[in-house]
C-alpha cells in the first residue's frame, strides 16, 4: 500500500517590503533601502504564486514577482519600492523672475528654493497657494505626490516723504509714509513778500504743486522761495538839501538804510521813519 498526500493550503510565506531612502541609489540592498514592513500570507505547499505587493504614497510599485511556497513555510520574497519624482513649478505671482522656474524633486526630499527679488517689494517666501496656503522652505520635504506649483508671496514696501520749509515758506503738504510707486502730490504755501522758487532735494523742480511716483527709498524735499525786491525812497520831510538816493532791498533780508544827507535849520535829525509824522524808526536798522 502506498501513502497518498494532499498539499496543505495554508502554508505560510513572507513578503518583505523595502522603501528607497531619500537620495539613495537603486541597487537593492539595505544601504539604499529601509524595510518598512513584512506581510505574512498563506497558500498551497509546493505551488508558485504571484506575491502580493503593497502601495505606498510617493513610491512606484515594483514589478510583480512569483514565489514558490515551500512545504516548510519558510519561503520569503522582497519587494523594493523606488521614490517617485514630481515636477515642482515656481510661479512668481506677478512679480520678478525666479532663479529657476521648475525642478524635478524626489518624494520626501527637501524642496530646492529659487531666489527672487523685485524693487520696492519684500519677498515673503514660496507658498502652496497664490493667496494663503502653507509656506515651503529649504527645510520642507516634498509630501505632495503629484506635480504641483508653488507661488511667491509679496508685501509692498513703504517709504517716507519728508518735506522741509525753506525761506519764505509758511506751510508744506504731502508728507507722510506711502506705498512704493504710488503717485505723491506735494504743495507749499508761500509767505507774503516772497516769490516761489522751487523744490530741491530728491527732485529739483519749479512746479509748486508737484506730483511724482514714490521710488524705492525715503525721499526728502525742501520748498524754497525768495524775497521780493522793493525800492526804498528817502524824503527829507521839509528838510533841506538833496535826500539820499533810493536803495533796493530784498524782502526779509537785513540791510542798512542810507546815511542822512538832509538838514533842517533849528532841528536835529532824529532818524528815518516809514511815515511823515510817525514815531522814531532808526538811522541804521534793517
Amino acid at each position: 500500500l502506498y501513502a497518498h498526500w494532499r498539499a496543505n493550503t495554508n502554508t505560510t510565506y513572507k513578503v518583505r517590503h523595502f522603501l528607497q531612502k531619500v537620495g539613495a541609489g537603486t541597487e537593492q540592498n539595505t544601504t539604499n533601502y529601509t524595510e518598512t514592513t513584512s506581510t505574512s500570507h498563506t497558500g498551497t505547499s509546493d505551488t508558485t504564486v504571484s506575491a502580493p505587493r503593497s502601495s505606498y504614497t510617493g513610491f512606484a510599485a515594483p514589478t510583480s514577482k512569483n514565489i514558490t511556497i515551500n512545504r516548510f513555510g519558510t519561503a520569503e520574497i522582497s519587494y523594493y519600492y523606488n521614490r517617485n519624482y514630481y515636477t515642482v513649478t515656481y510661479n512668481q505671482n506677478g512679480r520678478g523672475t525666479p532663479s529657476f522656474t521648475s525642478r524635478s524633486v524626489q518624494y520626501g526630499a527637501a524642496y530646492p528654493i529659487p531666489t527672487i527679488s523685485v524693487t520696492g517689494w519684500t519677498f515673503n517666501g514660496w507658498y502652496t497657494a497664490a493667496s494663503g496656503g502653507t509656506q515651503v522652505t529649504s527645510s520642507t520635504t516634498l509630501t505632495n505626490a503629484s506635480n504641483h506649483t508653488l507661488y511667491g508671496h509679496w508685501t509692498i514696501n513703504q517709504y517716507s516723504v519728508t518735506l522741509n520749509k525753506g525761506t519764505g515758506i509758511s506751510a508744506v503738504s504731502g508728507a507722510g509714509t506711502y506705498n512704493y510707486d504710488t503717485v505723491r502730490n506735494i504743495d507749499a504755501t508761500v509767505q507774503a513778500g516772497y516769490t516761489w522758487v522751487g523744490w530741491t532735494g530728491y527732485q529739483t523742480t519749479g512746479t509748486k504743486a508737484h506730483s511724482f511716483k514714490l521710488p524705492a527709498q525715503n525721499v526728502t524735499l525742501t520748498a524754497n522761495a525768495t524775497g521780493n525786491p522793493y525800492a526804498v525812497v528817502y524824503n527829507c520831510n521839509n528838510g533841506g538839501q538833496t535826500p539820499p538816493a533810493a536803495t533796493n532791498h530784498i524782502y526779509g533780508t537785513a540791510s542798512a538804510v542810507r546815511t542822512n544827507s538832509c538838514s533842517k535849520t533849528g532841528f536835529a535829525f532824529n532818524g528815518w521813519n516809514t511815515a511823515a509824522n510817525g514815531s522814531f524808526y532808526s538811522t541804521t536798522a534793517s
